[in-house]
């Protein structure tokens, strides 16, 4: 009878051994945050999750990245924009009607840093318009594509809107810094370079990767809070195409302790009162307009602007010297 139990025991075991294991839910988590929250992600999830570190994230989403973690706002929106995105379920605030396509759960500062020539001459610029409109700046200034990080961008958007009401005027904020860069960075990692090395004297985006820079730079690099919009959103989405267990990973995630074991991780906090995420579309036709009218065209356009200066101001000159030249030949002519 033993033997028999004993077969049966083993019998079970080899089909369960024969059951598939369910893949590991691929996490994509934006390259400047992706080693922090290396640990924490272990922590939580051991080998059921696997880090995907993402550099950048343009018009097309990552195939193979099932979770969307810790993206920024306008990224997240531009997701959803091109169906990417699945509710990830209900949460205990959100009923299922309204279930939303990403969370925002965390917020990020964005500061400026300045370098050892700009501080020593105490300017410390702290607006978005100081950053745009100081020739002084050009190809001295650093910000990240908004493919790396949108939050600078999608700030800076927010702030004119809020004094112009039109986006027409961020396009053009964007074109002017899109001038005074001249070459956006490619990486959080290539802005901390160039800031310490001198490269650059004048840059904008979150405060972490800045600090780092400031650390090494022997006190050359200083930092300067930023007037107005300087708070980004950070969220969280789930992939059209991620399985089942990858709803599962974004609840848990979710949780509010998990929540707050992310952020100290990574140096955000948790986003305390509910925002309204950005409008997909919007988002989607903010990227058009940058991608056709701003990503390296911002300094053509300022020059044009300057011809154009250049060419009314001659206008000018000439007709002004033919009414002068009139006005004298009317006072030289003998009176009739």
């Amino acid at each position: 009878m033993g033997s028999v139990w004993w077969l049966s025991g083993l019998g079970c075991s080899l089909v369960l051994a024969q059951e598939p294991q369910a893949a590991p839910v691929v996490v994509g988590v934006p390259a400047v945050f992706a080693e922090a929250v290396r640990a924490p992600l272990q922590q939580l999830f051991a080998d059921s999750v696997t880090l995907q570190p993402v550099a950048n994230l343009g018009a097309q989403a990552p195939a193979d990245v099932e979770v969307f973690l810790l993206f920024d706002e306008w990224t997240l929106a531009r997701l959803q924009a091109s169906q990417a995105l699945a509710p990830a379920g209900p949460t205990a605030a959100t009923p299922v009607a309204a279930q939303p396509p990403y969370m925002l759960a965390w917020t990020g500062e964005c500061a400026v840093a300045v370098g050892g020539e700009i501080a020593a001459a105490g300017l410390l610029p702290d607006t978005w318009n100081e950053l745009a409109l100081n020739p002084s700046y050009r190809d001295r200034f650093g910000i990240v594509a908004p493919e790396v990080d949108g939050t600078p961008w999608l700030l800076a958007m927010l702030d004119r809107l809020e004094r112009e009401l039109v986006d027409t005027q961020g396009k053009a904020l964007w074109r002017t810094l899109d001038a005074r860069a001249g070459v956006l960075q490619g990486s959080y990692g290539d802005l901390v370079t160039a800031l310490v090395e001198g490269r650059l004297q004048v840059a904008v985006g979150l405060r972490g990767p800045l600090e780092e820079a400031a650390g090494r730079s022997s006190g050359r690099v200083r930092l300067a809070a930023l007037k107005g919009d300087h708070t980004g959103r950070f969220g969280i989405g789930l992939s059209a195409k991620a399985p089942a267990n990858g709803a599962e990973v974004v609840r848990r995630l979710l949780l509010p302790e998990n929540q707050q074991l992310v952020a100290s991780a990574v140096g955000l906090r948790i986003l305390q009162v509910p925002h309204s995420p950005l409008d997909a579309t919007q988002a989607s036709q903010w990227w058009s307009a940058f991608e056709a009218s701003v990503r390296g065209r911002g300094r053509k356009v300022e020059q044009l602007a300057d011809w154009l200066d250049l060419g009314f101001g001659a206008a000018f000159l000439v007709i002004l010297w033919f009414l002068l030249r009139s006005q004298r030949r009317r006072e030289a002519a003998p009176p009739a």
